[in-house]
């Protein structure tokens, strides 16, 4: 496994710089602008359907960022989820490791 992805990783880097790309690995800066803009809305909201909507942006645009968060999530035990609704209705989330670096 530690080859193919060594092996992922080169490939991916080659390409990168044939296509021109500023950082290995294809990998591209991103604007905090839209970042800034959903939190700014979700902070103003008072309607309590559009803020779970931005509260769902906000979750969303965290995953997108450090996709390996998405590992973090546990699926097994359907009794105990990672993602879940309140009883009160809100959209919960358990964090169970965040990756550095």
């Amino acid at each position: 496994m530690y080859e193919l992805r060594r092996s992922y990783e080169g490939a991916s880097k080659e390409l990168g710089r044939a296509l021109g790309a500023q950082h290995p690995g294809l990998r591209v800066p991103v604007s905090g602008q839209g970042l800034n803009f959903v939190l700014d809305k979700f902070h103003a909201e008072r309607d309590h359907l559009l803020l779970t909507w931005w509260a769902v942006y906000i979750i969303m645009a965290l995953l997108w960022l450090r996709a390996d968060t998405m590992a973090g999530i546990r699926t097994d035990d359907p009794t105990n989820p990672d993602v879940y609704f309140s009883e009160r209705g809100y959209l919960c989330f358990v964090v169970r490791r965040v990756k550095r670096g």
